[in-house]
This record gives C-alpha cells, sequence and structure tokens, in this order.
C-alpha cells in the first residue's frame, strides 16, 4: 500500500507527504541538472534523518517515519513515486481554441 494510503496517517499529512514525493521525483529525474537536484536531495536527507527521530505513539509518528524510510530506500522510494506518477498531457500544437476546427460544427448551426 502507497505510504500516502495508510489508514494509520493523519488526512492532514498527506499534503506534505505528496509534496515530499513530488520533490524526490524532481531530484531523482534523469533530466533535472546536477546541480538543480542536489538542493531538493539535502533538503529530502534532513527531512529523512528528522522524521526518523519522531518517537512512536500517534498518527503523526507512524507517518513520519514511514516517510523517512521511505526515502533512505531508494527502490521503495522509486516505487512510491511511481504510484503518483501523473501520465504527460500530450497538448496539440497550434492554438487551443480555433485551429482544429473543434467547435466549426456548433458555429455554423
Amino acid at each position: 500500500m502507497s505510504i500516502t494510503g495508510r489508514a494509520n496517517c493523519e488526512i492532514g499529512h498527506l499534503p506534505v507527504m505528496a509534496s515530499v514525493l513530488a520533490i524526490a521525483s524532481v531530484s531523482r529525474d534523469p533530466k533535472t541538472l546536477t546541480d538543480v537536484a542536489a538542493v531538493p536531495g539535502g533538503f529530502l536527507k534532513e527531512i529523512a534523518a528528522a522524521f526518523a527521530k519522531v518517537k512512536p505513539g500517534s498518527g503523526d509518528g507512524c507517518c513520519q517515519r514511514s516517510l523517512a524510510s521511505t526515502l533512505a530506500d531508494p527502490k521503495r522510494l522509486e516505487a512510491e513515486i511511481d504510484i503518483h506518477r501523473h501520465p504527460r498531457l500530450e497538448i496539440p500544437a497550434g492554438m487551443p481554441i480555433g485551429d482544429a476546427g473543434w467547435f466549426d460544427d456548433v458555429l455554423s448551426e
């Protein structure tokens, strides 16, 4: 199960987890320049270290430790990123409305 879908994670933590995964996705993307990837990479290491120190016993601690262990495991992190990756939308060339004649039949009536 995805870490953002765990039942014991409080709903308020889901945006944080999604944001951290988005940052991880950019830092691990081969298209990201090495110098650029180093900044979020360092941030993610700091987050993982801080979250790993959280004490058990609450939804906060469980979610944060889970995210820390995911950030520490490259294979698990990649799998988690894949779960949340959205397909790229292909945007047709030209004007979004007008060039393709999508509404010609409606406008001619």
